[in-house]
C-alpha cells in the first residue's frame, strides 16, 4: 500500500460462468464471477474498509445510492420514491409523477479504467492511493474455467471484477455523478436506476421527461455506459 503496487499473482482471476435467465445456449445470459486468490481478497479488504470509511465520513456518496453501502437496502428506494409520489399529489396543484426504471446491460464489464481513475481523484483520492487503484486495475489477467477445462489467458483492459471485494464500491464511485448529469429525481440501487419528474401537466411532463432521458443518455455514453433495453 506504501508503495503503490499490487502483486501480480493477486490480480490472476479464474472465471466461472453463472447463468442468469433465459437460453442457456446464448453466452450473454451468463454472469462472469471472478475467483480470486485469497490474499488478494484479504488486501481488497483492508483497502475497501479505509476507501468506505473515507467516503461516508466526508459524505462523498450520492446520497440517494443504496447499494452496497452498510445500513442500506432495496426498501429505502423503493419508500422514498412512494414517498415523493405522495408529496407531489398532495400539493395544491395536484401533480402527478412520471418514472423511468433503467438497468445496465454488463455495467461492471464495461468500466473504464481511465473514468474511473479521475473520478477517484475527483474524490481526493489522489498521489499513492490512485497509483495503488491504478495498480490494482491494469495488468490484471483472467482465464475461463468450465468442466475442469482452461482457456488461454487474457489481458483485461477495462471492467472491475464481478466477485471481488473492491468492485461494487468502485462501481458506486463510478456511477457517483449521475445525479449531476439531469434535473431529474435520482434513486439508485447499484445499476438500477429510477429517474422521477412531477407536474399537473401531462403533455409538458413528457416532453420534459424526454429532453432529461436525452441528457442522462448522454451521460451513459460519455461513460460508456449501456443500457439494458431488453429488460422491462
Amino acid at each position: 500500500m506504501a508503495t503503490g503496487t499490487v502483486p501480480r499473482d493477486m490480480k490472476i482471476a479464474k472465471v466461472i460462468p453463472i447463468f442468469k435467465s433465459g437460453n442457456q445456449y446464448i453466452f450473454n445470459n451468463y454472469r462472469p464471477i471472478s475467483i480470486l486468490p485469497a490474499f488478494s481478497k484479504i488486501l481488497e479488504k483492508v483497502i475497501s474498509t479505509k476507501l468506505i470509511k473515507y467516503l461516508e465520513c466526508q459524505k462523498l456518496l450520492y446520497e440517494h445510492q443504496y447499494g452496497f453501502r452498510p445500513q442500506h437496502s432495496t426498501i429505502q428506494p423503493v419508500i422514498h420514491l412512494l414517498n415523493n409520489i405522495a408529496a407531489e399529489n398532495d400539493k395544491p396543484s395536484k401533480n402527478l409523477t412520471l418514472s423511468v426504471f433503467i438497468d445496465l446491460s454488463k455495467a461492471f464489464d464495461t468500466i473504464s479504467h481511465e473514468i474511473l481513475l479521475a473520478k477517484l481523484n475527483n474524490l481526493g483520492i489522489r498521489g499513492v492511493a490512485n497509483l495503488w487503484f491504478k495498480n490494482y486495475l491494469t495488468n490484471r489477467n483472467q482465464f475461463m474455467d468450465i468442466y475442469n477445462i482452461r482457456s488461454t489467458m487474457e489481458l483485461l483492459t477495462c471492467a472491475v471484477p464481478q466477485g471481488s471485494i473492491l468492485g461494487p464500491i468502485l462501481f458506486l464511485i463510478y456511477v457517483n455523478d449521475i445525479n449531476n448529469s439531469n434535473n431529474m429525481h435520482v434513486l439508485s440501487f447499484a445499476d438500477d436506476t429510477t429517474v422521477s419528474l412531477s407536474s399537473n401537466n401531462i403533455p409538458q411532463l413528457y416532453a420534459n421527461m424526454n429532453i432529461e432521458l436525452e441528457r442522462l443518455n448522454n451521460w451513459f455514453k460519455a461513460n460508456r455506459l449501456c443500457l439494458n433495453v431488453k429488460k422491462k
